[in-house]
């Protein structure tokens, strides 16, 4: 295996609360690197699926079908329509890029994609080997009103955006610092 999906595996299976990792995951007739899960408490269910894209191509319009077919895969293992969902899936495309992107991969990776209908939450990040950045969504804040000296507030473990954030993050720190060490 490549060794920088070496590292996303072991730090995925090392996270404070780890993932279950599959090598070359088949799903809705597409393939990932690597396929996490875990379980997110009563939050619901993360998934990830990490392409490395140097393999694939490269157009927005076929990123997005394999993003699509990650949903299709995630939502097969719920029952309930998306409406009445108390868990959610947390949907997440992760794209590892050596030779850079172009601006309009970076942009649909920071466009939101939180819906009316709700019932999974879903988020596209790609990891910029060449530039050592990561682009994605960001974080989540909510606005609070009535309390003194605090405007909003983070749920680092509840929202499923900031489950995602912080665990690409944390991804793309350890493949940046394995990429300086070698």
């Amino acid at each position: 295996m490549n060794p920088i999906f070496s590292t996303i595996k072991e730090t995925l299976e090392k996270a404070k609360n780890p993932f279950s990792v599959e090598h070359n995951k088949l799903f809705e007739d597409q393939t990932c690197e690597l396929f996490a899960s875990r379980t997110a408490g009563m939050a619901g269910k993360d998934f990830i699926f990490i392409h490395d894209l140097d393999k694939k191509n490269k157009e927005k319009s076929n990123l997005q079908l394999i993003h699509e077919a990650s949903s299709k895969y995630a939502n097969g293992f719920y029952k309930m329509p998306k409406w009445f969902r108390f868990k959610v899936p947390n949907i997440v495309s992760v794209f590892v890029a050596a030779n850079g992107l172009t601006q309009e991969l970076k942009n649909w990776a920071e466009e939101s994609t939180r819906t009316m209908t709700g019932g999974e939450f879903h988020s596209v990040f790609f990891i910029d080997l060449k530039f050592k950045a990561f682009y994605g969504q960001g974080k989540s804040r909510t606005h609070v009103d009535g309390v003194p000296f605090i405007t909003s507030l983070e749920f680092k473990n509840v929202d499923p955006q900031n489950r995602a954030y912080y665990t690409i993050a944390m991804l793309a720190d350890n493949v940046f610092q394995m990429s300086n060490q070698s």
